[in-house]
């Protein structure tokens, strides 16, 4: 028998863990091989891949981005027994049922789905079109995955994990309710052994991966034990990162120390849903959350130097434009390495997506399911959250212009406004360059004196060549004199450098940037205006 497993990922360097658990436990007298695309490739070359297999039986991994595709290529194999599996096919599938499908599976399928290429009876969380499961949803018990060939280090991995994210899990359920998330459903909290962890993650140890993303929903909803795990991801001999979510406001007085005091701060990386400040949106969506605590943390955290990724998201109950502005500005003022602000989607499955049908509010029907507007935000105050959203993450997260923007809010400027009222034009993002992010921005701003030294501060950096002129520039080459009684070189200094504006220590300066012909980014110095380094 031959059973093709097939992945449609948002992205090349997203690989799909699941379907290499179904590698992994499929019975040894079954061919299995897995089809891993993205769904921006061409579903003609798909489909004729996956037919020259010529498998018995077809698995499709389907989630919320690629359901369009998956549907598209249901179609195109109606042929074949597919069996459909993931989230997006778990919760609310009577739709999947009347395509042309085998059956799909509701839950874990590591057994359930070879079971049901078996023809098994009563296969947990198996349903087809004219027959529903005993048990509605399966669930694997752990012992029996930890006993199965490792899904994280197969041979057919080996020459892509340096470019794409190792996907990594210790546990399964989360111990929150949160009314608009998926893993409220599950509120089960299973592990897999620590020495079984340990053990996994220490074949990491000469191996390049991009990254390390756990998947557990909460990483330190076992303190003691995610104490442990820290420390022995702290002592690998590994160069990557390893990237968890956690409820930060949790965290213990020891799992802080160790994290600010002890820790790799390279290594880490955490994932920290606030999704809102405000008090009643908080409630309607069962999320129990100390804001001042979280406050405290996030800030302890930031300044040790660790990377924080913080969330809001936008759409939720009772939160207005102003409430959630409001978020983003209480939010921003903690200096976070990240910031996303996000829409809110309203997947199948969830309590509050019941809550919006029932009263009718206004979303997507196809997946994302991202919501339009609520009766607390309109569709034009959601579509100016997401201008900024995009280029926050253009300007702040990617570091083009994290000081500027950070000392404009120091300074009493409204970020947000800054970036709604930017005149960027997003659609046509592939003609814009370094210089129009920075000149929009110097147009709201302007009023400042110093504004010009605060953007030149980050504009330059962004450069491997002397680039064009942000603003005119005056000839600050009666300094190099001075410099070169400092102990730089001439030739250095009139072949590869300039002096600029600059805003430094809370004051007007200037910035000497020194290229180099390697074209690598510059050693940038900063200088009072008789030339002597600050």
């Amino acid at each position: 028998m031959r059973v093709a497993l097939v992945a449609l990922n948002a992205s090349y360097i997203h690989p799909n863990l699941a379907l290499r658990y179904l590698f992994v436990s499929a019975p040894k007298d079954i061919e299995v091989k897995i089809f891993e695309y993205t769904i921006k490739d061409d579903l003609f070359k798909i489909e004729a891949e996956i037919r020259s297999f010529k498998a018995d039986y077809i698995g499709l991994s389907v989630y919320i981005w690629n359901v369009s595709q998956m549907r598209e290529l249901i179609t195109r194999l109606s042929d074949h027994k597919i069996i459909l599996g993931g989230p997006e096919v778990s919760y609310e599938f009577e739709k999947w049922l009347e395509m042309p499908i085998y059956g799909l599976i509701a839950g874990e399928g590591e057994k359930s789905f070879w079971e049901a290429v078996l023809n098994k009876e009563e296969v947990p969380g198996f349903y087809t079109g004219d027959k529903k499961p005993k048990i509605p949803f399966a669930r694997v018990d752990l012992e029996y995955l930890e006993s199965l060939k490792s899904p994280y280090f197969l041979d057919m991995d080996k020459d892509k994990r340096a470019s794409r994210y190792l996907y990594f899990e210790t546990g399964r359920g989360c111990p929150f309710k949160c009314n608009y998330c998926l893993a409220s459903k599950d509120r089960s909290l299973r592990y897999f052994s620590l020495d079984y962890v340990k053990r996994e993650l220490k074949k990491l140890e000469g191996i390049k991966v991009k990254q390390v993303k756990f998947l557990d929903r909460t990483f330190n909803a076992h303190k003691q034990r995610a104490l442990e795990l820290a420390r022995f991801i702290n002592d690998l001999d590994v160069d990557c990162s390893f990237q968890f979510e956690v409820v930060l406001e949790t965290f213990d007085e020891e799992l802080l120390n160790f994290f600010k005091h002890e820790a790799k701060k390279e290594r880490f990386r955490f994932e920290v849903g606030v999704q809102s400040y405000n008090p009643l949106t908080l409630k309607a969506i069962d999320r129990k959350q100390n804001s001042e605590i979280l406050d405290q943390k996030i800030k302890q955290m930031t300044s040790s130097g660790l990377i924080l990724h913080t969330d809001l998201i936008a759409g939720l109950p009772y939160d207005t434009y102003e409430s959630f502005k409001a978020s983003f500005k209480r939010l921003f003022k903690l200096k976070s390495a990240e910031i996303q602000m996000g829409t809110l989607k309203l997947l199948k499955g969830t309590p509050l997506r019941k809550e919006y049908e029932e009263k009718g509010y206004d979303f997507e029907n196809v997946a994302p399911y991202e919501v339009k507007k609520t009766p607390w935000l309109s569709s034009e105050e959601l579509s100016d959250i997401k201008r900024v959203a995009y280029l926050l993450n253009r300007l702040y997260n990617s570091a083009l212009m994290r000081f500027s923007l950070e000392k404009f809010d120091e300074l009493g400027y409204d970020v947000f406004e800054i970036l709604r009222k930017a005149k960027i034009l997003l659609e046509k993002e592939e003609n814009i360059q370094i210089q129009h992010y920075f000149l929009a921005v110097y147009e709201m701003v302007k009023d400042l004196k110093e504004a010009k030294g605060i953007l030149l501060r980050d504009y330059y950096r962004h450069y491997k060549e002397r680039p064009k002129a942000l603003f005119p520039r005056k000839d600050y080459r009666h300094l190099y004199k001075e410099l070169i009684k400092q102990g730089f070189d001439e030739h250095t200094l009139y072949e590869y450098s300039l002096i600029d504006e600059a805003y430094y220590d809370d004051k007007p300066a200037l910035e000497l940037v020194i290229y180099n012909e390697e074209h690598t980014y510059p050693e940038i110095y900063y200088l009072d205006f008789k030339g002597k380094i600050l």
